[in-house]
């Protein structure tokens, strides 16, 4: 596995790379955000609305710290 900064080092070097980073990091936030909602609608199919909304307000907290162009910035 490389290291951050050859990531970087990568990104800088070559754009294409870094066009296809972006695309996979927003693939990524997209899936983690269907996550985030398939435990909320789990915790309320279980009757637990207060747990639903304690798990959606951290995950849009951590969305928002991972990407906040993607998710609108911390909320």
């Amino acid at each position: 596995m490389p290291s951050s900064e050859t990531i970087r080092c990568w990104r800088r070097a070559d754009p294409e790379f870094a066009r296809r980073f972006a695309m996979a990091q927003e693939f990524g936030w997209q899936s983690l955000a269907e996550d985030l909602f398939a435990r909320v609608e789990q915790a309320l199919r279980t009757g637990s609305p207060a747990r639903a909304r304690l798990i959606f307000n951290i995950g849009r907290r951590i969305l928002a710290r991972q990407a906040p162009g993607f998710f609108g910035g911390a909320w």
